[in-house]
């Protein structure tokens, strides 16, 4: 069911202007709105804070039927608004912090972003070279990432920082931070391979404050943070990928039925079936 309704919108609403919001790079907010609208920006989390509850197999159904569509608006809606950001404050923000942020998610009023990897050390936070020093009720953060999908649209970030370099990953800290926090610079990268409707940023913070009461869990927790949220994602994105394969098949079996060689069409010669069957 949620496979066919996600598959209609994606035909409906995506696939016509691919190429179009690629060319343009054009950040596919409208399409999150849409989404939230018909309750597929909700996913696997509870309804109490506007989650649409469903189980993970239908998740994953939602992830391929999109992502088959676009990789672009799939890694700006469900890989990083959902499986990264949303698992992070759904699994580790206490009640306060859900009821804040998860409806807005859900409903594309903010977008989010999940600030982990850095120029020097990329997704490792044993190596994290961004620091969160103590101040007073905050903290202040100082260091850059890179890499940060929806960096350069998000109206908060998940932001993963060191408290205490000389503990490795046992001092990672995952901080919600505003996106027009002062000191918060952004620079949108431009001109990529792939994924060109979704944007990518660097993010450089220059002693950034960031409250106490916007810390997920507790300093040291965000090695797990970080983690647990990066598993939701993989498996997401290994969606994904079956969804690009599926559009793929269903594109050369259309063509095979549609171009005629020798009075027929080609997909009734054998060597094209073994081609398309392998």
């Amino acid at each position: 069911m949620i496979y066919n309704t996600a598959k209609a919108f994606a035909e409906r609403e995506i696939r016509p202007h691919v190429r179009e919001r690629a060319n343009d790079e054009t950040f596919p907010l409208a399409i999150m709105a849409k989404l939230a609208e018909t309750g597929l920006l909700a996913g696997p989390f509870p309804e109490e804070y506007g989650g649409a509850g469903i189980d993970n197999v239908s998740y994953v159904l939602l992830c391929e039927a999109i992502g088959g569509a676009s990789p672009s608006v799939f890694t700006a809606a469900l890989t990083v608004q959902l499986s990264l950001v949303s698992t992070a404050v759904c699994n580790f923000g206490n009640d306060e912090q859900r009821q804040r942020w998860l409806p807005d998610l859900f409903a594309a009023k903010k977008v989010g972003a999940f600030a982990l990897t850095e120029p020097n050390v990329g997704s490792d936070p044993a190596a994290m070279e961004l620091t969160a020093r103590r101040d007073g009720d905050d903290w202040l953060l100082n260091g850059s990432k890179f890499w940060i999908s929806n960096g350069a649209q998000a109206d908060l970030i998940v932001v993963f920082a060191q408290t205490d370099p000389g503990a490795r990953h046992k001092g990672v800290a995952a901080f919600v931070v505003d996106g027009n926090a002062p000191g918060l610079e952004r620079q949108n990268i431009p001109d990529k391979m792939g994924l060109n409707a979704s944007n990518t940023a660097g993010l450089f913070f220059d002693g950034v404050r960031v409250a106490s009461d916007r810390m997920l869990g507790e300093a040291g927790d965000g090695f797990k943070i970080a983690q647990t949220s990066l598993e939701a994602g993989r498996t997401s994105t290994a969606a994904c990928a079956v969804g690009i394969i599926q559009a793929c098949l269903d594109a050369c079996v259309n063509y095979a039925k549609q171009r005629e060689q020798w009075g027929k069409p080609i997909a009734g010669h054998q060597l094209i079936q073994e081609m398309v069957a392998e």
